[in-house]
Protein backbone atom coordinates (compact mmCIF):
# COMPACT_ATOMS: atom_id res chain seq x y z
CA UNK A 1 0.00 0.00 0.00
CA UNK A 2 1.73 3.41 -0.50
CA UNK A 3 2.35 6.10 1.72
CA UNK A 4 -0.08 9.02 1.51
CA UNK A 5 3.30 11.45 2.49
CA UNK A 6 5.08 13.70 0.37
CA UNK A 7 7.76 12.13 -1.72
CA UNK A 8 11.22 12.16 -3.53
CA UNK A 9 11.91 12.08 -6.83
CA UNK A 10 13.45 8.91 -5.89
CA UNK A 11 10.27 7.91 -3.92
CA UNK A 12 8.75 8.24 -7.12
CA UNK A 13 11.60 6.09 -8.85
CA UNK A 14 11.37 3.35 -6.24
CA UNK A 15 7.57 3.35 -6.62
CA UNK A 16 7.70 2.67 -10.36
CA UNK A 17 10.37 0.21 -10.02
CA UNK A 18 7.89 -1.63 -7.98
CA UNK A 19 5.42 -1.75 -10.09
CA UNK A 20 7.44 -3.50 -12.90
CA UNK A 21 8.15 -0.07 -14.24
CA UNK A 22 12.07 1.15 -15.76
CA UNK A 23 12.34 4.93 -15.91
CA UNK A 24 14.53 7.14 -14.94
CA UNK A 25 14.62 10.73 -13.34
CA UNK A 26 14.65 11.96 -17.09
CA UNK A 27 11.16 11.09 -17.64
CA UNK A 28 9.51 12.83 -14.51
CA UNK A 29 11.35 15.87 -15.44
CA UNK A 30 9.97 15.85 -19.00
CA UNK A 31 6.69 14.76 -17.97
CA UNK A 32 6.09 18.20 -15.33
CA UNK A 33 7.80 20.52 -18.61
CA UNK A 34 4.63 19.30 -20.46
CA UNK A 35 2.25 18.97 -17.43
CA UNK A 36 1.67 15.10 -16.55
CA UNK A 37 3.27 15.66 -13.49
CA UNK A 38 3.29 19.00 -11.15
CA UNK A 39 6.53 20.61 -10.08
CA UNK A 40 7.78 19.70 -6.78
CA UNK A 41 7.85 21.98 -3.98
CA UNK A 42 11.09 23.78 -3.38
CA UNK A 43 12.49 23.28 0.02
CA UNK A 44 15.54 25.76 0.01
CA UNK A 45 17.76 25.34 3.62
CA UNK A 46 18.42 29.21 3.61
CA UNK A 47 21.08 31.53 1.30
CA UNK A 48 24.08 29.51 0.61
CA UNK A 49 22.74 26.43 2.82
CA UNK A 50 21.45 24.16 -0.53
CA UNK A 51 18.42 22.95 -0.25
CA UNK A 52 16.77 19.60 0.67
CA UNK A 53 15.11 17.21 -1.75
CA UNK A 54 12.42 18.84 -3.65
CA UNK A 55 9.06 16.80 -2.97
CA UNK A 56 5.94 15.94 -5.02
CA UNK A 57 2.58 15.32 -3.55
CA UNK A 58 0.86 11.86 -2.97
CA UNK A 59 -1.52 12.66 -5.68
CA UNK A 60 1.10 13.35 -8.18
CA UNK A 61 2.58 9.98 -7.32
CA UNK A 62 -0.54 7.74 -8.16
CA UNK A 63 -0.92 9.58 -11.33
CA UNK A 64 2.75 9.42 -12.21
CA UNK A 65 2.32 5.34 -11.76
CA UNK A 66 -1.26 5.96 -13.36
CA UNK A 67 0.48 6.98 -16.55
CA UNK A 68 3.12 4.62 -15.92
CA UNK A 69 0.78 1.87 -16.18
CA UNK A 70 -1.70 3.68 -18.84
CA UNK A 71 1.61 3.88 -21.47
CA UNK A 72 2.51 0.04 -21.12
CA UNK A 73 -1.15 -0.83 -21.80
CA UNK A 74 -0.31 1.23 -25.12
CA UNK A 75 -1.30 4.72 -24.55
CA UNK A 76 2.47 5.80 -26.09
CA UNK A 77 1.82 8.56 -27.40
CA UNK A 78 1.95 11.96 -25.36
CA UNK A 79 -1.06 13.50 -26.58
CA UNK A 80 -3.22 10.45 -25.09
CA UNK A 81 -1.04 10.45 -21.64
CA UNK A 82 -2.44 13.91 -20.87
CA UNK A 83 -5.97 13.13 -20.97
CA UNK A 84 -5.37 12.13 -17.66
CA UNK A 85 -3.98 14.96 -15.55
CA UNK A 86 -6.83 16.97 -17.76
CA UNK A 87 -9.40 14.66 -16.75
CA UNK A 88 -8.53 14.49 -12.91
CA UNK A 89 -8.37 18.18 -12.64
CA UNK A 90 -11.96 18.40 -14.17
CA UNK A 91 -13.45 15.86 -12.05
CA UNK A 92 -11.90 15.81 -9.17
CA UNK A 93 -10.49 19.40 -8.61
CA UNK A 94 -7.60 21.25 -7.53
CA UNK A 95 -7.41 18.78 -4.38
CA UNK A 96 -6.05 16.37 -6.82
CA UNK A 97 -4.75 18.28 -9.38
CA UNK A 98 -3.50 21.84 -9.94
CA UNK A 99 -4.74 24.42 -12.16
CA UNK A 100 -1.62 25.64 -13.61
CA UNK A 101 -0.58 22.16 -14.49
CA UNK A 102 -3.57 20.83 -16.30
CA UNK A 103 -2.95 24.50 -18.60
CA UNK A 104 0.34 23.10 -19.41
CA UNK A 105 -1.52 19.76 -20.27
CA UNK A 106 -3.93 21.26 -22.04
CA UNK A 107 -0.97 22.32 -24.31
CA UNK A 108 0.74 19.27 -24.35
CA UNK A 109 -2.60 17.66 -25.83
CA UNK A 110 -2.68 20.11 -28.26
CA UNK A 111 0.15 19.85 -30.15
CA UNK A 112 1.75 22.05 -32.36
CA UNK A 113 -0.02 24.75 -33.45
CA UNK A 114 1.27 25.04 -36.85
CA UNK A 115 -0.27 21.87 -38.48
CA UNK A 116 1.69 20.11 -41.65
CA UNK A 117 -0.54 19.85 -44.62
CA UNK A 118 -1.13 15.86 -43.95
CA UNK A 119 -2.11 16.95 -40.51
CA UNK A 120 -4.31 19.51 -41.81
CA UNK A 121 -6.08 16.97 -43.88
CA UNK A 122 -6.32 14.25 -41.75
CA UNK A 123 -8.37 16.72 -39.57
CA UNK A 124 -10.35 17.75 -42.08
CA UNK A 125 -11.09 14.47 -42.91
CA UNK A 126 -12.24 13.80 -39.18
CA UNK A 127 -14.47 16.57 -39.15
CA UNK A 128 -16.21 15.84 -42.52
CA UNK A 129 -17.26 12.69 -41.09
CA UNK A 130 -19.10 14.31 -38.50
CA UNK A 131 -20.94 16.87 -41.09
CA UNK A 132 -21.32 14.22 -43.84
CA UNK A 133 -25.23 13.49 -45.46
CA UNK A 134 -25.22 10.40 -47.86
CA UNK A 135 -26.99 12.21 -49.95
CA UNK A 136 -23.81 14.57 -50.90
CA UNK A 137 -22.26 14.87 -53.87
CA UNK A 138 -18.28 13.88 -54.09
CA UNK A 139 -17.94 17.37 -55.65
CA UNK A 140 -19.37 18.70 -52.49
CA UNK A 141 -17.62 16.90 -50.23
CA UNK A 142 -14.39 17.03 -51.94
CA UNK A 143 -15.11 21.22 -51.63
CA UNK A 144 -15.69 21.09 -48.13
CA UNK A 145 -12.40 18.96 -46.95
CA UNK A 146 -9.84 21.43 -49.50
CA UNK A 147 -12.11 23.73 -46.96
CA UNK A 148 -11.47 22.95 -43.54
CA UNK A 149 -7.70 21.36 -44.45
CA UNK A 150 -7.26 25.07 -45.52
CA UNK A 151 -8.65 26.12 -42.07
CA UNK A 152 -6.35 23.87 -40.06
CA UNK A 153 -3.52 24.82 -42.08
CA UNK A 154 -3.87 28.38 -41.77
CA UNK A 155 -5.45 28.06 -38.00
CA UNK A 156 -7.96 30.86 -39.26
CA UNK A 157 -11.16 31.17 -41.24
CA UNK A 158 -9.94 33.40 -44.27
CA UNK A 159 -13.93 32.66 -46.61
CA UNK A 160 -16.56 32.19 -44.01
CA UNK A 161 -18.84 32.54 -46.92
CA UNK A 162 -17.53 29.82 -48.43
CA UNK A 163 -17.02 27.84 -45.86
CA UNK A 164 -20.95 28.19 -45.05
CA UNK A 165 -21.79 27.23 -48.23
CA UNK A 166 -19.31 24.25 -48.50
CA UNK A 167 -20.72 23.27 -45.27
CA UNK A 168 -24.18 23.83 -46.14
CA UNK A 169 -24.12 21.51 -49.66
CA UNK A 170 -22.34 18.79 -47.51
CA UNK A 171 -24.74 18.50 -44.64
CA UNK A 172 -27.94 19.94 -46.25
CA UNK A 173 -27.61 18.95 -49.45
CA UNK A 174 -30.50 20.24 -52.23
CA UNK A 175 -33.72 18.11 -52.73
CA UNK A 176 -35.49 17.70 -55.74
CA UNK A 177 -37.93 20.70 -54.65
CA UNK A 178 -35.65 22.70 -52.59
CA UNK A 179 -32.82 22.60 -49.69
CA UNK A 180 -34.34 20.38 -46.28
CA UNK A 181 -32.97 22.31 -43.47
CA UNK A 182 -31.15 19.33 -41.39
CA UNK A 183 -30.21 18.47 -37.81
CA UNK A 184 -28.82 15.56 -36.92
CA UNK A 185 -29.56 13.83 -33.77
CA UNK A 186 -32.85 14.38 -31.70
CA UNK A 187 -35.62 17.45 -32.57
CA UNK A 188 -34.85 18.72 -29.22
CA UNK A 189 -30.95 19.21 -29.77
CA UNK A 190 -30.21 19.10 -33.07
CA UNK A 191 -26.63 20.04 -34.47
CA UNK A 192 -27.49 21.96 -37.65
CA UNK A 193 -25.52 23.73 -40.58
CA UNK A 194 -25.53 27.22 -38.90
CA UNK A 195 -23.52 25.81 -35.76
CA UNK A 196 -21.09 24.33 -37.70
CA UNK A 197 -18.54 27.13 -38.46
CA UNK A 198 -19.32 28.88 -35.10
CA UNK A 199 -17.96 25.41 -33.43
CA UNK A 200 -14.77 25.80 -35.76
CA UNK A 201 -14.40 29.21 -34.93
CA UNK A 202 -14.60 28.28 -31.16
CA UNK A 203 -12.02 25.43 -31.61
CA UNK A 204 -9.90 27.80 -33.67
CA UNK A 205 -9.91 30.62 -30.81
CA UNK A 206 -9.42 27.90 -27.54
CA UNK A 207 -6.04 26.42 -29.63
CA UNK A 208 -4.83 29.88 -30.29
CA UNK A 209 -4.88 30.81 -26.97
CA UNK A 210 -3.81 27.85 -25.04
CA UNK A 211 -0.90 27.66 -27.51
CA UNK A 212 0.08 30.97 -26.39
CA UNK A 213 -0.25 30.49 -22.80
CA UNK A 214 -2.08 33.46 -22.32
CA UNK A 215 -5.80 31.94 -20.20
CA UNK A 216 -5.46 33.13 -16.68
CA UNK A 217 -5.71 29.98 -14.24
CA UNK A 218 -9.23 32.14 -12.86
CA UNK A 219 -11.00 31.99 -16.22
CA UNK A 220 -9.71 28.59 -16.21
CA UNK A 221 -11.92 27.38 -13.52
CA UNK A 222 -14.44 29.39 -14.36
CA UNK A 223 -14.63 27.47 -17.66
CA UNK A 224 -14.38 24.15 -15.68
CA UNK A 225 -17.21 25.26 -13.52
CA UNK A 226 -19.18 25.51 -16.48
CA UNK A 227 -18.12 22.53 -17.74
CA UNK A 228 -19.31 20.19 -14.74
CA UNK A 229 -22.79 22.28 -14.40
CA UNK A 230 -23.46 21.02 -18.46
CA UNK A 231 -21.71 17.63 -18.05
CA UNK A 232 -24.10 17.04 -15.29
CA UNK A 233 -26.87 18.56 -16.99
CA UNK A 234 -26.36 16.03 -20.39
CA UNK A 235 -25.65 13.13 -18.12
CA UNK A 236 -29.40 13.45 -16.63
CA UNK A 237 -30.69 14.02 -20.45
CA UNK A 238 -28.95 11.23 -22.12
CA UNK A 239 -31.35 8.27 -21.56
CA UNK A 240 -34.33 10.51 -22.92
CA UNK A 241 -32.31 12.05 -25.80
CA UNK A 242 -30.77 8.61 -26.89
CA UNK A 243 -34.37 7.33 -27.29
CA UNK A 244 -35.59 10.61 -29.66
CA UNK A 245 -32.71 10.13 -31.65
CA UNK A 246 -33.40 7.48 -33.70
CA UNK A 247 -31.36 4.67 -34.49
CA UNK A 248 -28.70 6.74 -37.26
CA UNK A 249 -28.18 9.36 -34.16
CA UNK A 250 -28.45 7.25 -30.84
CA UNK A 251 -25.33 6.42 -30.74
CA UNK A 252 -24.33 10.59 -30.37
CA UNK A 253 -25.49 9.95 -26.45
CA UNK A 254 -23.76 7.05 -24.56
CA UNK A 255 -23.76 7.02 -21.18
CA UNK A 256 -21.27 9.02 -19.54
CA UNK A 257 -18.84 6.49 -18.03
CA UNK A 258 -15.18 7.16 -16.80
CA UNK A 259 -13.79 5.67 -20.11
CA UNK A 260 -15.64 8.15 -22.16
CA UNK A 261 -14.76 10.80 -19.54
CA UNK A 262 -11.27 9.89 -20.08
CA UNK A 263 -11.81 10.42 -24.03
CA UNK A 264 -13.76 12.62 -24.63
CA UNK A 265 -13.02 15.51 -21.54
CA UNK A 266 -9.97 17.57 -23.15
CA UNK A 267 -11.99 17.51 -26.60
CA UNK A 268 -14.83 19.09 -25.26
CA UNK A 269 -13.38 21.56 -22.45
CA UNK A 270 -11.02 22.69 -25.51
CA UNK A 271 -14.76 23.36 -27.64
CA UNK A 272 -16.21 24.89 -24.29
CA UNK A 273 -13.06 27.02 -23.40
CA UNK A 274 -13.32 28.60 -27.18
CA UNK A 275 -17.13 29.41 -26.73
CA UNK A 276 -16.37 31.01 -23.45
CA UNK A 277 -13.03 32.98 -24.77
CA UNK A 278 -15.39 34.03 -27.98
CA UNK A 279 -18.35 35.39 -25.74
CA UNK A 280 -16.07 37.17 -23.66
CA UNK A 281 -14.25 39.43 -26.35
CA UNK A 282 -17.75 40.13 -27.44
CA UNK A 283 -18.75 41.59 -24.49
CA UNK A 284 -14.68 42.99 -24.19
CA UNK A 285 -15.96 45.04 -27.42
CA UNK A 286 -19.63 45.99 -26.31
CA UNK A 287 -18.25 47.31 -23.28
CA UNK A 288 -15.66 49.84 -24.92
Amino acid sequence: METQEPCTIDDLLSSASERGHDVGARLVTDWVRRGLLDHPRLRPLGHARGSLPALYTPQQRDLFLALLDKRRDGATRIKSLARIPIWLWLYYGDDYLPTRQASLALKTWLGNFSASKSAAAEAATAMLQQFDHPDATPAARRTLHLALTDVALKRRIVDRPGLERAVRNVFEPAEPFGRVRRGAGPSSMPLTADVVVPYIEARLASARAISAGRIDETFLDHVRDEFRTSRAEYASMVPALSTTAGQQHAAMFVADTPERQLHECASEFHTLLGFMLLDRERKGRAAR
